[in-house]
């Protein structure tokens, strides 16, 4: 299914590749057979899931069945109200309950999904105990600082700042790499200096961030330590600029070159999908209006801003990428992930990098691969196909008095499919 076009799941393809063949040995084993060496073919045939032929072996039909969720697992829905809720049920005779992997987990009768885009009235449900837990997406550093306070915080609620060894997403803004103002490399490093991540740090992260210096977070061994993220300089920013052939004689305080015999300003538009993140993007706005640079704040649905990157129909765009153990990138950065319902948005191409992720895609030794990881992570950091925001330090969430945890976090993650309410123990 992930294989079939019509299912249009370009970046799930890398991982695939090499499956040659799969084989019903009988009611309980499957044989699966690899074309060639990957790293990562144990993990990726081992984290697949198996998919009920009778509903998606028909592309257009199976697509009907998106949102409605078919599957084995240990709760099944039992109410869907779009953009609202969800509603979950635990499956009393569910396949799972007597493996010992699970022992411990899924405790709740009932899960409940609720949907909230603003993050104070996130903190306020939570306050109220409408909700009772919310995640690191919903508690960012300034949720945590300014509006996780007050007399309830340590008795009806509480908030928590971990540490641990789960893969830290990163932030980033994408170029993208057809549109003409972001051919030349160093408007793209111009770019990236123009990012001022320390006052953005300072203002907005309360400083529990670090400046994103290339493709991977900052913390994994696949990183390469010399490589550091773009400092704020607006004065080398402009030099690059000049580099490039960007110049304002007429002094209108905007940008301008000659491309294809026309006359062009300076000017994008940057597509957003989340209204908290708005703040970062007017400071940047400003600081690009002083180097000379139009940018124009779009703020638009998170299904658009999918469909706007999936068809390549953008100037510039700001999502984040979340975090793997084992990277393998040529899901995003590979010159053959640049197709539509691929995940190489900016269209970047680079085939020094093409042939050290394909070198360590049948590399074995984990410090053999890492040295070519660590060069793509160099080339692709020197390239700035991306200006590269912030990793976290911290995972940040907060649960009401009603749920129970075992710890505060465990090695990888914080546990939640451990917790269980309160005065019922699992």
């Amino acid at each position: 299914m992930i294989r079939d076009p019509a299912y249009n799941a370009a970046d799930k393809w890398p991982y695939y590749e090499n499956l040659k063949s799969v084989e019903i040995l009988d009611e309980h084993h499957i044989k699966m057979t690899m074309k060639e060496k990957y790293f990562k073919n144990q993990e990726v045939l081992s984290d697949t899931f198996i998919l009920p032929k009778h509903v998606y072996a028909n592309a257009e039909e199976g697509k009907k069945k998106n949102k409605s969720v078919i599957g084995s697992g240990p709760y099944k829905i039992v109410q869907y109200d779009q953009g609202k809720r969800i509603v979950l049920e635990k499956v009393d005779n569910w396949w799972g309950n007597n493996v010992p992997n699970f022992k411990g987990r899924y405790n709740f009768k009932n899960l409940i999904f609720r949907f909230m885009k603003d993050p104070t009235i996130q903190i306020e449900a939570l306050k109220k105990g409408e909700i009772d837990y919310i995640d690191d997406f919903a508690m960012t550093d300034e949720s945590y600082v300014k509006r996780a306070v007050g007399p309830e915080w340590g008795k009806k609620v509480e908030k928590y700042k971990v540490v641990n060894k789960a893969p830290k997403s990163y932030g980033f803004i994408c170029w993208n790499l057809k549109r003409d103002l972001f051919k030349d490399r160093d408007v793209r490093i111009a770019l990236a200096m123009l990012v001022n991540r320390a006052e953005m740090n300072d203002k907005f992260k309360f400083n529990m961030a670090i400046p994103a210096a290339g493709p991977f977070y900052n913390q994994s061994p696949n990183a390469d330590p010399s490589v550091k993220a773009f400092d704020f300089d607006p004065k080398k920013a402009s030099e690059h600029l000049k580099k490039a052939g960007w110049a304002d004689p007429e002094k209108t305080g905007t940008l301008s070159k000659m491309i294809n015999d026309k006359k062009v300003e300076f000017k994008f538009t940057l597509l957003y999908s989340n209204k908290d993140t708005e703040k970062y993007w007017t400071l940047y706005k400003e600081d690009l209006k002083k180097a000379g640079i139009q940018m124009e704040l779009k703020l638009i649905e998170w299904n658009a801003l999918v469909k706007a990157s999936d068809d390549r129909n953008f100037d510039a765009f700001t999502m984040r990428w979340g975090g793997v153990v084992e990277e393998d990138p040529k899901q995003v950065w590979h010159s053959s992930s640049d197709v539509k319902g691929g995940s190489n948005y900016g269209g970047y191409h680079n085939a020094e990098v093409d042939e050290a992720i394909d070198k360590a895609r049948v590399e074995m030794d984990d410090k053999k691969r890492s040295v070519l990881m660590r060069k793509v992570y160099r080339l692709i950091a020197e390239d700035a196909p991306y200006a590269f925001l912030f990793n976290e330090k911290f995972v940040l969430y907060a649960i009401t008095d009603k749920v129970a945890t075992p710890k505060d976090t465990f090695v990888y993650d914080i546990g939640a499919s451990y917790w269980f309410a309160r005065n019922i123990a699992p």
